[in-house]
């Protein structure tokens, strides 16, 4: 569930890449057994192409003639590592902003990226969860009558494979450009907890 360009409140998903469940406000989940078929097949089709190309590679490098290390670093080379290096390749699945909210996405995932250099090794790929308003900022809205409010990005971070590895949560100043905190919050429950 997330606030993305609805302030009412989107419904979250899972699956990838066609949402396969739905999740609402209260918790509860629908599936679609459709989009489940749908995703299985076009896994299996990535899975089958690639599987083409590891035979010809591996006709290519005359895999039976070969020694066991050089098998290993074939298997290794062709075979694990563009699948674990996906994340660098297509984006996992995250809500879609629209207008200001994609401004604030777009910054939020710069100074994750930029000033606080997040991604590298272990952090391969960002993800936009939610935004809102900062509820720090607007208590002392509240208190000094001034009508801007700091926004709070939540990001989550995606290691080899797609295995989420950590959450984020970043404050930019009311403006939306700069960022004032980042803080790393629990995989589990709410991006929006007190860490």
């Amino acid at each position: 569930f997330n606030h993305v360009s609805c302030p009412a409140g989107c419904p979250g998903w899972r699956g990838y890449p066609q949402p396969i469940a739905t999740m609402e406000a209260d918790g509860v989940s629908y599936m679609a057994p459709l989009d489940f078929g749908f995703n299985l097949l076009i896994l299996w089709l990535a899975f089958l192409g690639a599987s083409v190309v590891w035979r010809l590679l591996a006709i290519a490098i005359e895999w039976p003639t070969r020694p066991l290390r050089t098998k290993a670093l074939f298997l290794l080379l062709a075979c694990v590592l563009p699948w674990a290096l996906l994340p660098r390749i297509f984006n996992p699945p995250q809500p879609t902003p629209t207008n200001e909210d994609l401004r604030i996405a777009n910054n939020a995932l710069r100074a994750a990226e930029f000033t606080y250099g997040i991604t590298g090794f272990g952090v391969q790929r960002l993800a936009l969860e939610d935004i809102r308003d900062s509820p720090s900022a607007s208590q002392s809205t509240l208190q000094s009558g001034d009508a801007t409010v700091a926004k709070e990005v939540c990001l989550r971070g995606y290691t080899y494979f797609y295995l989420p590895w950590r959450r984020y949560r970043i404050t930019l100043d009311p403006t939306g450009v700069t960022p004032l905190q980042l803080e790393q919050v629990r995989l589990d429950g709410s991006c929006w907890e007190a860490s």
